[in-house]
Order: C-alpha cells, then sequence, then structure tokens
C-alpha cells in the first residue's frame, strides 16, 4: 500500500469495484517570536483526493494558537473513522523559563510545531533625591537608594551671611532588571478522515487519473499523508463440465495453436 507524502495523479483501475482513502492533514506551524515581538505561523496543507478532504492545522498568530484542521467528504461516502485536529497551546509571557508553547497533537492528523521561545529584559529605576546634611557629614540615602553623585559642601546654603555651611549628596534609586520570556503560541493539528467509496460512487472515475493534493501548505512540516486502497471486480466465473459434473475454474489456460498455452483471464463484469 502506498503512502504518498507529496501532491500527484493516481490512476484509478477500470475494474474498480470500491475504494479506501485515508487522509491526514498536514500541522500548522508555531508562532516565532524575537525578544519582546511575536510573528505568525502559517497553515498546514489540506490532504484531497476525489471529494475527501483532511483539513490542515491552522498557524499560530502572536500569543494564539492555531487551531485544529477539519474533515470533509461527499456526501453519500462511508465515513468509517474521523477526528478533528488538537489545537496548539497558546503563547504570552512567563516570569520564569518555562517551556515552549507546544503545537496540537494526540490524534491522527499531523501535529502541529511548537511556538517559538525567546526573553526580553526590562530595567526600572534611576530615579533620583537629594539628602543634605552638615558638611564633613555624609548622610546615608535612604532605603532603596544609593550615593551615585558627587558630596561637596557649599557654604552658606542656608542664606547669605549665615556662615552655615551644607553637604549635599544624589540619592539614586537602584536599578531593577526583570526578565521576561516569551512563547509564541502552537500550531493546529491536522485532520483525519477515513472514507469508503462503494461501487457506485467509484465508478464515475473508473479508468481516469485523478490529481491529489498532499503537504502543500506554508508550515512546510510535510507531516500530512495520503493512503487510497482499490478493490478491484471480480471475474465472470468460468464452468467447465467434467464428468462429474459442472465445475468452477480459475486462471484458466487454453491452448492456442499458435501460440501454445495461454492463460485467459475472464472478462470484467459490467
Amino acid at each position: 500500500m502506498t503512502v504518498y507524502t507529496v501532491s500527484g495523479n493516481i490512476a484509478i483501475p477500470a475494474a474498480v469495484a470500491t475504494a479506501t482513502i485515508i487522509a491526514k492533514g498536514e500541522g500548522g506551524s508555531g508562532a516565532p517570536v524575537s525578544g519582546s515581538s511575536y510573528g505568525s505561523g502559517s497553515s498546514g496543507g489540506n490532504t484531497s483526493f476525489i471529494g475527501v478532504i483532511a483539513n490542515g492545522g491552522g498557524g499560530a498568530v502572536t500569543t494564539s494558537a492555531g487551531g485544529g484542521g477539519g474533515f470533509s467528504a461527499t456526501a453519500g461516502y462511508t465515513v468509517v473513522d474521523s477526528s478533528t485536529g488538537n489545537s496548539g497551546q497558546t503563547g504570552g509571557n512567563f516570569s520564569s523559563n518555562v517551556a515552549a508553547r507546544a503545537g496540537g497533537t494526540g490524534n491522527e492528523g499531523g501535529d502541529g510545531s511548537a511556538g517559538g521561545t525567546s526573553s526580553f529584559n526590562t530595567t526600572t529605576g534611576g530615579n533620583f533625591a537629594f539628602t543634605t546634611g552638615g558638611c564633613g557629614f555624609y548622610p546615608s540615602c535612604g532605603s532603596g537608594f544609593f550615593v551615585c553623585g558627587t558630596s561637596f559642601c557649599c557654604p552658606n546654603c542656608a542664606g547669605p551671611g549665615s556662615g552655615v555651611l551644607f553637604q549635599t549628596n544624589t540619592c539614586c534609586y537602584n536599578y531593577v532588571t526583570t526578565t521576561t520570556y516569551t512563547r509564541g503560541g502552537g500550531g493546529g493539528e491536522g485532520g483525519f478522515i477515513h472514507a469508503t467509496l462503494n461501487q457506485a460512487q467509484i465508478s464515475p472515475f473508473a479508468g481516469t487519473t485523478q490529481s491529489f493534493t498532499v503537504n502543500d501548505g506554508g508550515s512546510n512540516l510535510n507531516n500530512g499523508s495520503l493512503e487510497v486502497i482499490f478493490t478491484l471486480k471480480e471475474r465472470n466465473p468460468i464452468f467447465v463440465r467434467l464428468s462429474t459434473g459442472w465445475t468452477l475454474m480459475s486462471n484458466v489456460s487454453v491452448n492456442v495453436a499458435s501460440d501454445g498455452w495461454t492463460e485467459v483471464n475472464p472478462s470484467v463484469e459490467s
């Protein structure tokens, strides 16, 4: 049984009786991140063949996770099994260095990829105030401050002719650096569908070549797939009358004078 992972064409036998189609959508990609900036991922491609479709997963958009892909089939086809893909995890800002936000997974469609990871720093502080005291005396800065300016004595700071000397210190806040960890949203998982077509449903395609798509999405994950199984019509039975009565024969060989013994394939039922 061939598993297709690249778009192409399939020749459908003229003697086809039924068809089984198993389609898995391609997963969507997670959102990339650079510092505090969030990008967007890309959706996975749909997997489709003669009316059976497994949708690709959605790409994450900044911190929003990509949604799971769905599925569909032409009315009347028998859906044996199916599942909608799971969404990825939502991204955002975190205070600790947590793991990347995962893409959707768990069902049979192609998995979505994780969102990107990054971080950025925020610095607070830098304000200042003045503290004064007698010259030669260095008053301490208050809680949360430190001396960051030049200490000096200025005469007559209390007013002209006062003869009072003061010292002035410039006190600054300590700088506080906070690290924020960023995580882009995860991509969505592709959809899945297993459908069958009976003879009446497949017969319009008998003897033709039909195109299919798989892994054509922008996510480039290439984890979608398509499997197709055809069963052929039974050959017309051949009976030979022996001395014991009529006997069903198969793969009969006949002696053709010019060619010797040749296997005869009974004609296909119409």
